[in-house]
């Protein structure tokens, strides 16, 4: 797939993008209340056209971002214990 390939089947595909980004971070917030892990932030975002263009240019192709923030690096080492649990299961 080329660039302009790659950004057409991302525009067409931008709901379900959102969709799945919103349920991951759903996902977290709830094993989080779950296992009492307090963090500063949790969020994401989705690339819009132009920056998912020049992260193909440079080679990069990430087009979902979940950024979560901690304040402990205690709560780094719970996050990926509960999240190692959580998806062992599959």
């Amino acid at each position: 797939m080329n660039t302009e390939q790659i950004i057409q089947e991302f525009n067409s595909n931008y709901g379900k993008y959102y969709q799945f980004a919103e349920q991951l971070n759903i996902l977290l917030k709830s094993l989080l209340e779950k296992y009492d892990i307090n963090v500063h932030q949790l969020c994401f975002r989705i690339k819009d056209k132009d920056s998912l263009e020049n992260k193909l240019i440079k080679k990069i192709n990430t087009m979902i971002l979940i950024k979560l923030l901690i304040l402990l690096e205690l709560e780094l080492s719970l996050i990926s214990k509960m999240i190692l649990i959580r998806y062992q299961t599959f």
